[in-house]
């Protein structure tokens, strides 16, 4: 059984980590706005259905996506899932 104080680490790293990855999440929701006319609810809700069906975070499928959009060369060729994902739902809308 954790601390009280151990407790509270570990809610504060998982704050942490939420509000680094949040922009990632804002960033990719506009770009599925842009690409497909999504309001900002369709767009989130599609980020949680491919990131469901994949079986990945909604963070590093989102952080991804920007990656996709945006041509950053380590998206050419990974393996990693969420890269993988983004390519399959997005790949040629996001490069087009």
């Amino acid at each position: 059984m954790l601390s009280a104080g151990r407790v509270l680490e570990v809610e504060a790293e998982v704050l942490r980590h939420s509000l680094q990855e949040r922009p990632n999440v804002d960033v990719a929701k506009g770009m599925l706005m842009a690409m497909f006319r999504y309001s900002e609810a369709e767009a989130f809700a599609e980020l949680c259905r491919v990131a469901g069906q994949e079986g990945i975070s909604l963070y590093s499928l989102a952080a991804a996506l920007v990656e996709l959009v945006s041509g950053a060369d380590s998206v050419a060729g990974s393996t990693e899932p969420a890269t993988v994902a983004a390519h399959r739902h997005w790949g040629t809308t996001a490069t087009a």
